[in-house]
């Protein structure tokens, strides 16, 4: 069996008759955490949506645990652990704090835990507790987001993907975000994050990819180059 916990293996995919990705290959070990930036339109989201089964691979493969996941539903790799925290308020703005959270463990084995589930949510996420009566409608973005974390957490979680999370968020609400991510991380979860601010995700990451074009431009660790480099890297693709 391969000593990686998530394989993606040649990956080409996109939408209709548009691709996106050019042959991707990356891996995940155990509670490692990795992150992807690059240019807006060159494929992380893509690749987040492929691994979570909400688009199709047209070539190549995905694997968890040594099997191949590339055409199981969206709903089974769920129950699998892979939780996928998309860019944007996916949330239902009408329903209080506490029925979003409920909704991250619909999953058989996840809804006998939780209220377990829930507590860790409201340790890590103070505000969320607060809140928890409160319609989405009326929070703040950056407690929007916490929010969606904590629906993931609420699942059987074994592999966290985060896409943008900071995207539109005020410096201090960062600094939060960067802190409860730790800690989930800190507990052997591995991370797959995609982010435009560099700083926060070479803070969060053990390894890095640059995802130009749909294809890996680079491979590195947060300590083999610096930030200012990385930029360079980032506004050299294009936008």
């Amino acid at each position: 069996m391969s000593p990686n916990l998530l394989e993606v293996n040649q990956l080409a995919t996109g939408y209709g008759e548009i691709q996106v990705l050019e042959g991707v290959s990356l891996h995940l070990k155990e509670g490692e955490r990795i992150g992807l930036f690059g240019p807006n339109g060159h494929g992380k989201t893509t690749l987040l949506r492929a691994i979570s089964g909400l688009i199709r691979p047209w070539r190549g493969s995905i694997s968890f645990k040594g099997s191949n996941i590339d055409q199981m539903t969206p709903r089974a790799i769920v129950d699998l652990g892979l939780i996928h925290v998309s860019q944007g308020n996916t949330l239902f703005p009408r329903m209080t704090v506490l029925e979003n959270l409920h909704f991250g463990a619909y999953p058989k084995k996840s809804w006998s835990r939780r209220s377990e589930s829930q507590k860790k949510v409201f340790d890590l996420f103070p505000r969320l507790a607060e809140r928890k009566n409160q319609r989405c409608s009326t929070l703040s973005g950056g407690e929007r987001q916490m929010l969606a974390i904590g629906i993931g957490l609420m699942a059987d979680l074994k592999v966290l993907m985060l896409d943008e999370p900071t995207l539109g968020l005020a410096p201090l609400m960062k600094e939060m975000l960067s802190e409860a991510i730790a800690r989930i991380t800190a507990e052997g979860i591995p991370l797959i994050l995609v982010e435009q601010d560099v700083e926060f995700m070479m803070e969060l990451t053990d390894r890095i990819y640059l995802l130009e074009g749909g294809r890996i431009a680079l491979e590195s660790t947060p300590d083999e180059v610096d930030e200012g480099e990385i930029l360079k890297m980032y506004f050299g693709g294009g936008d």
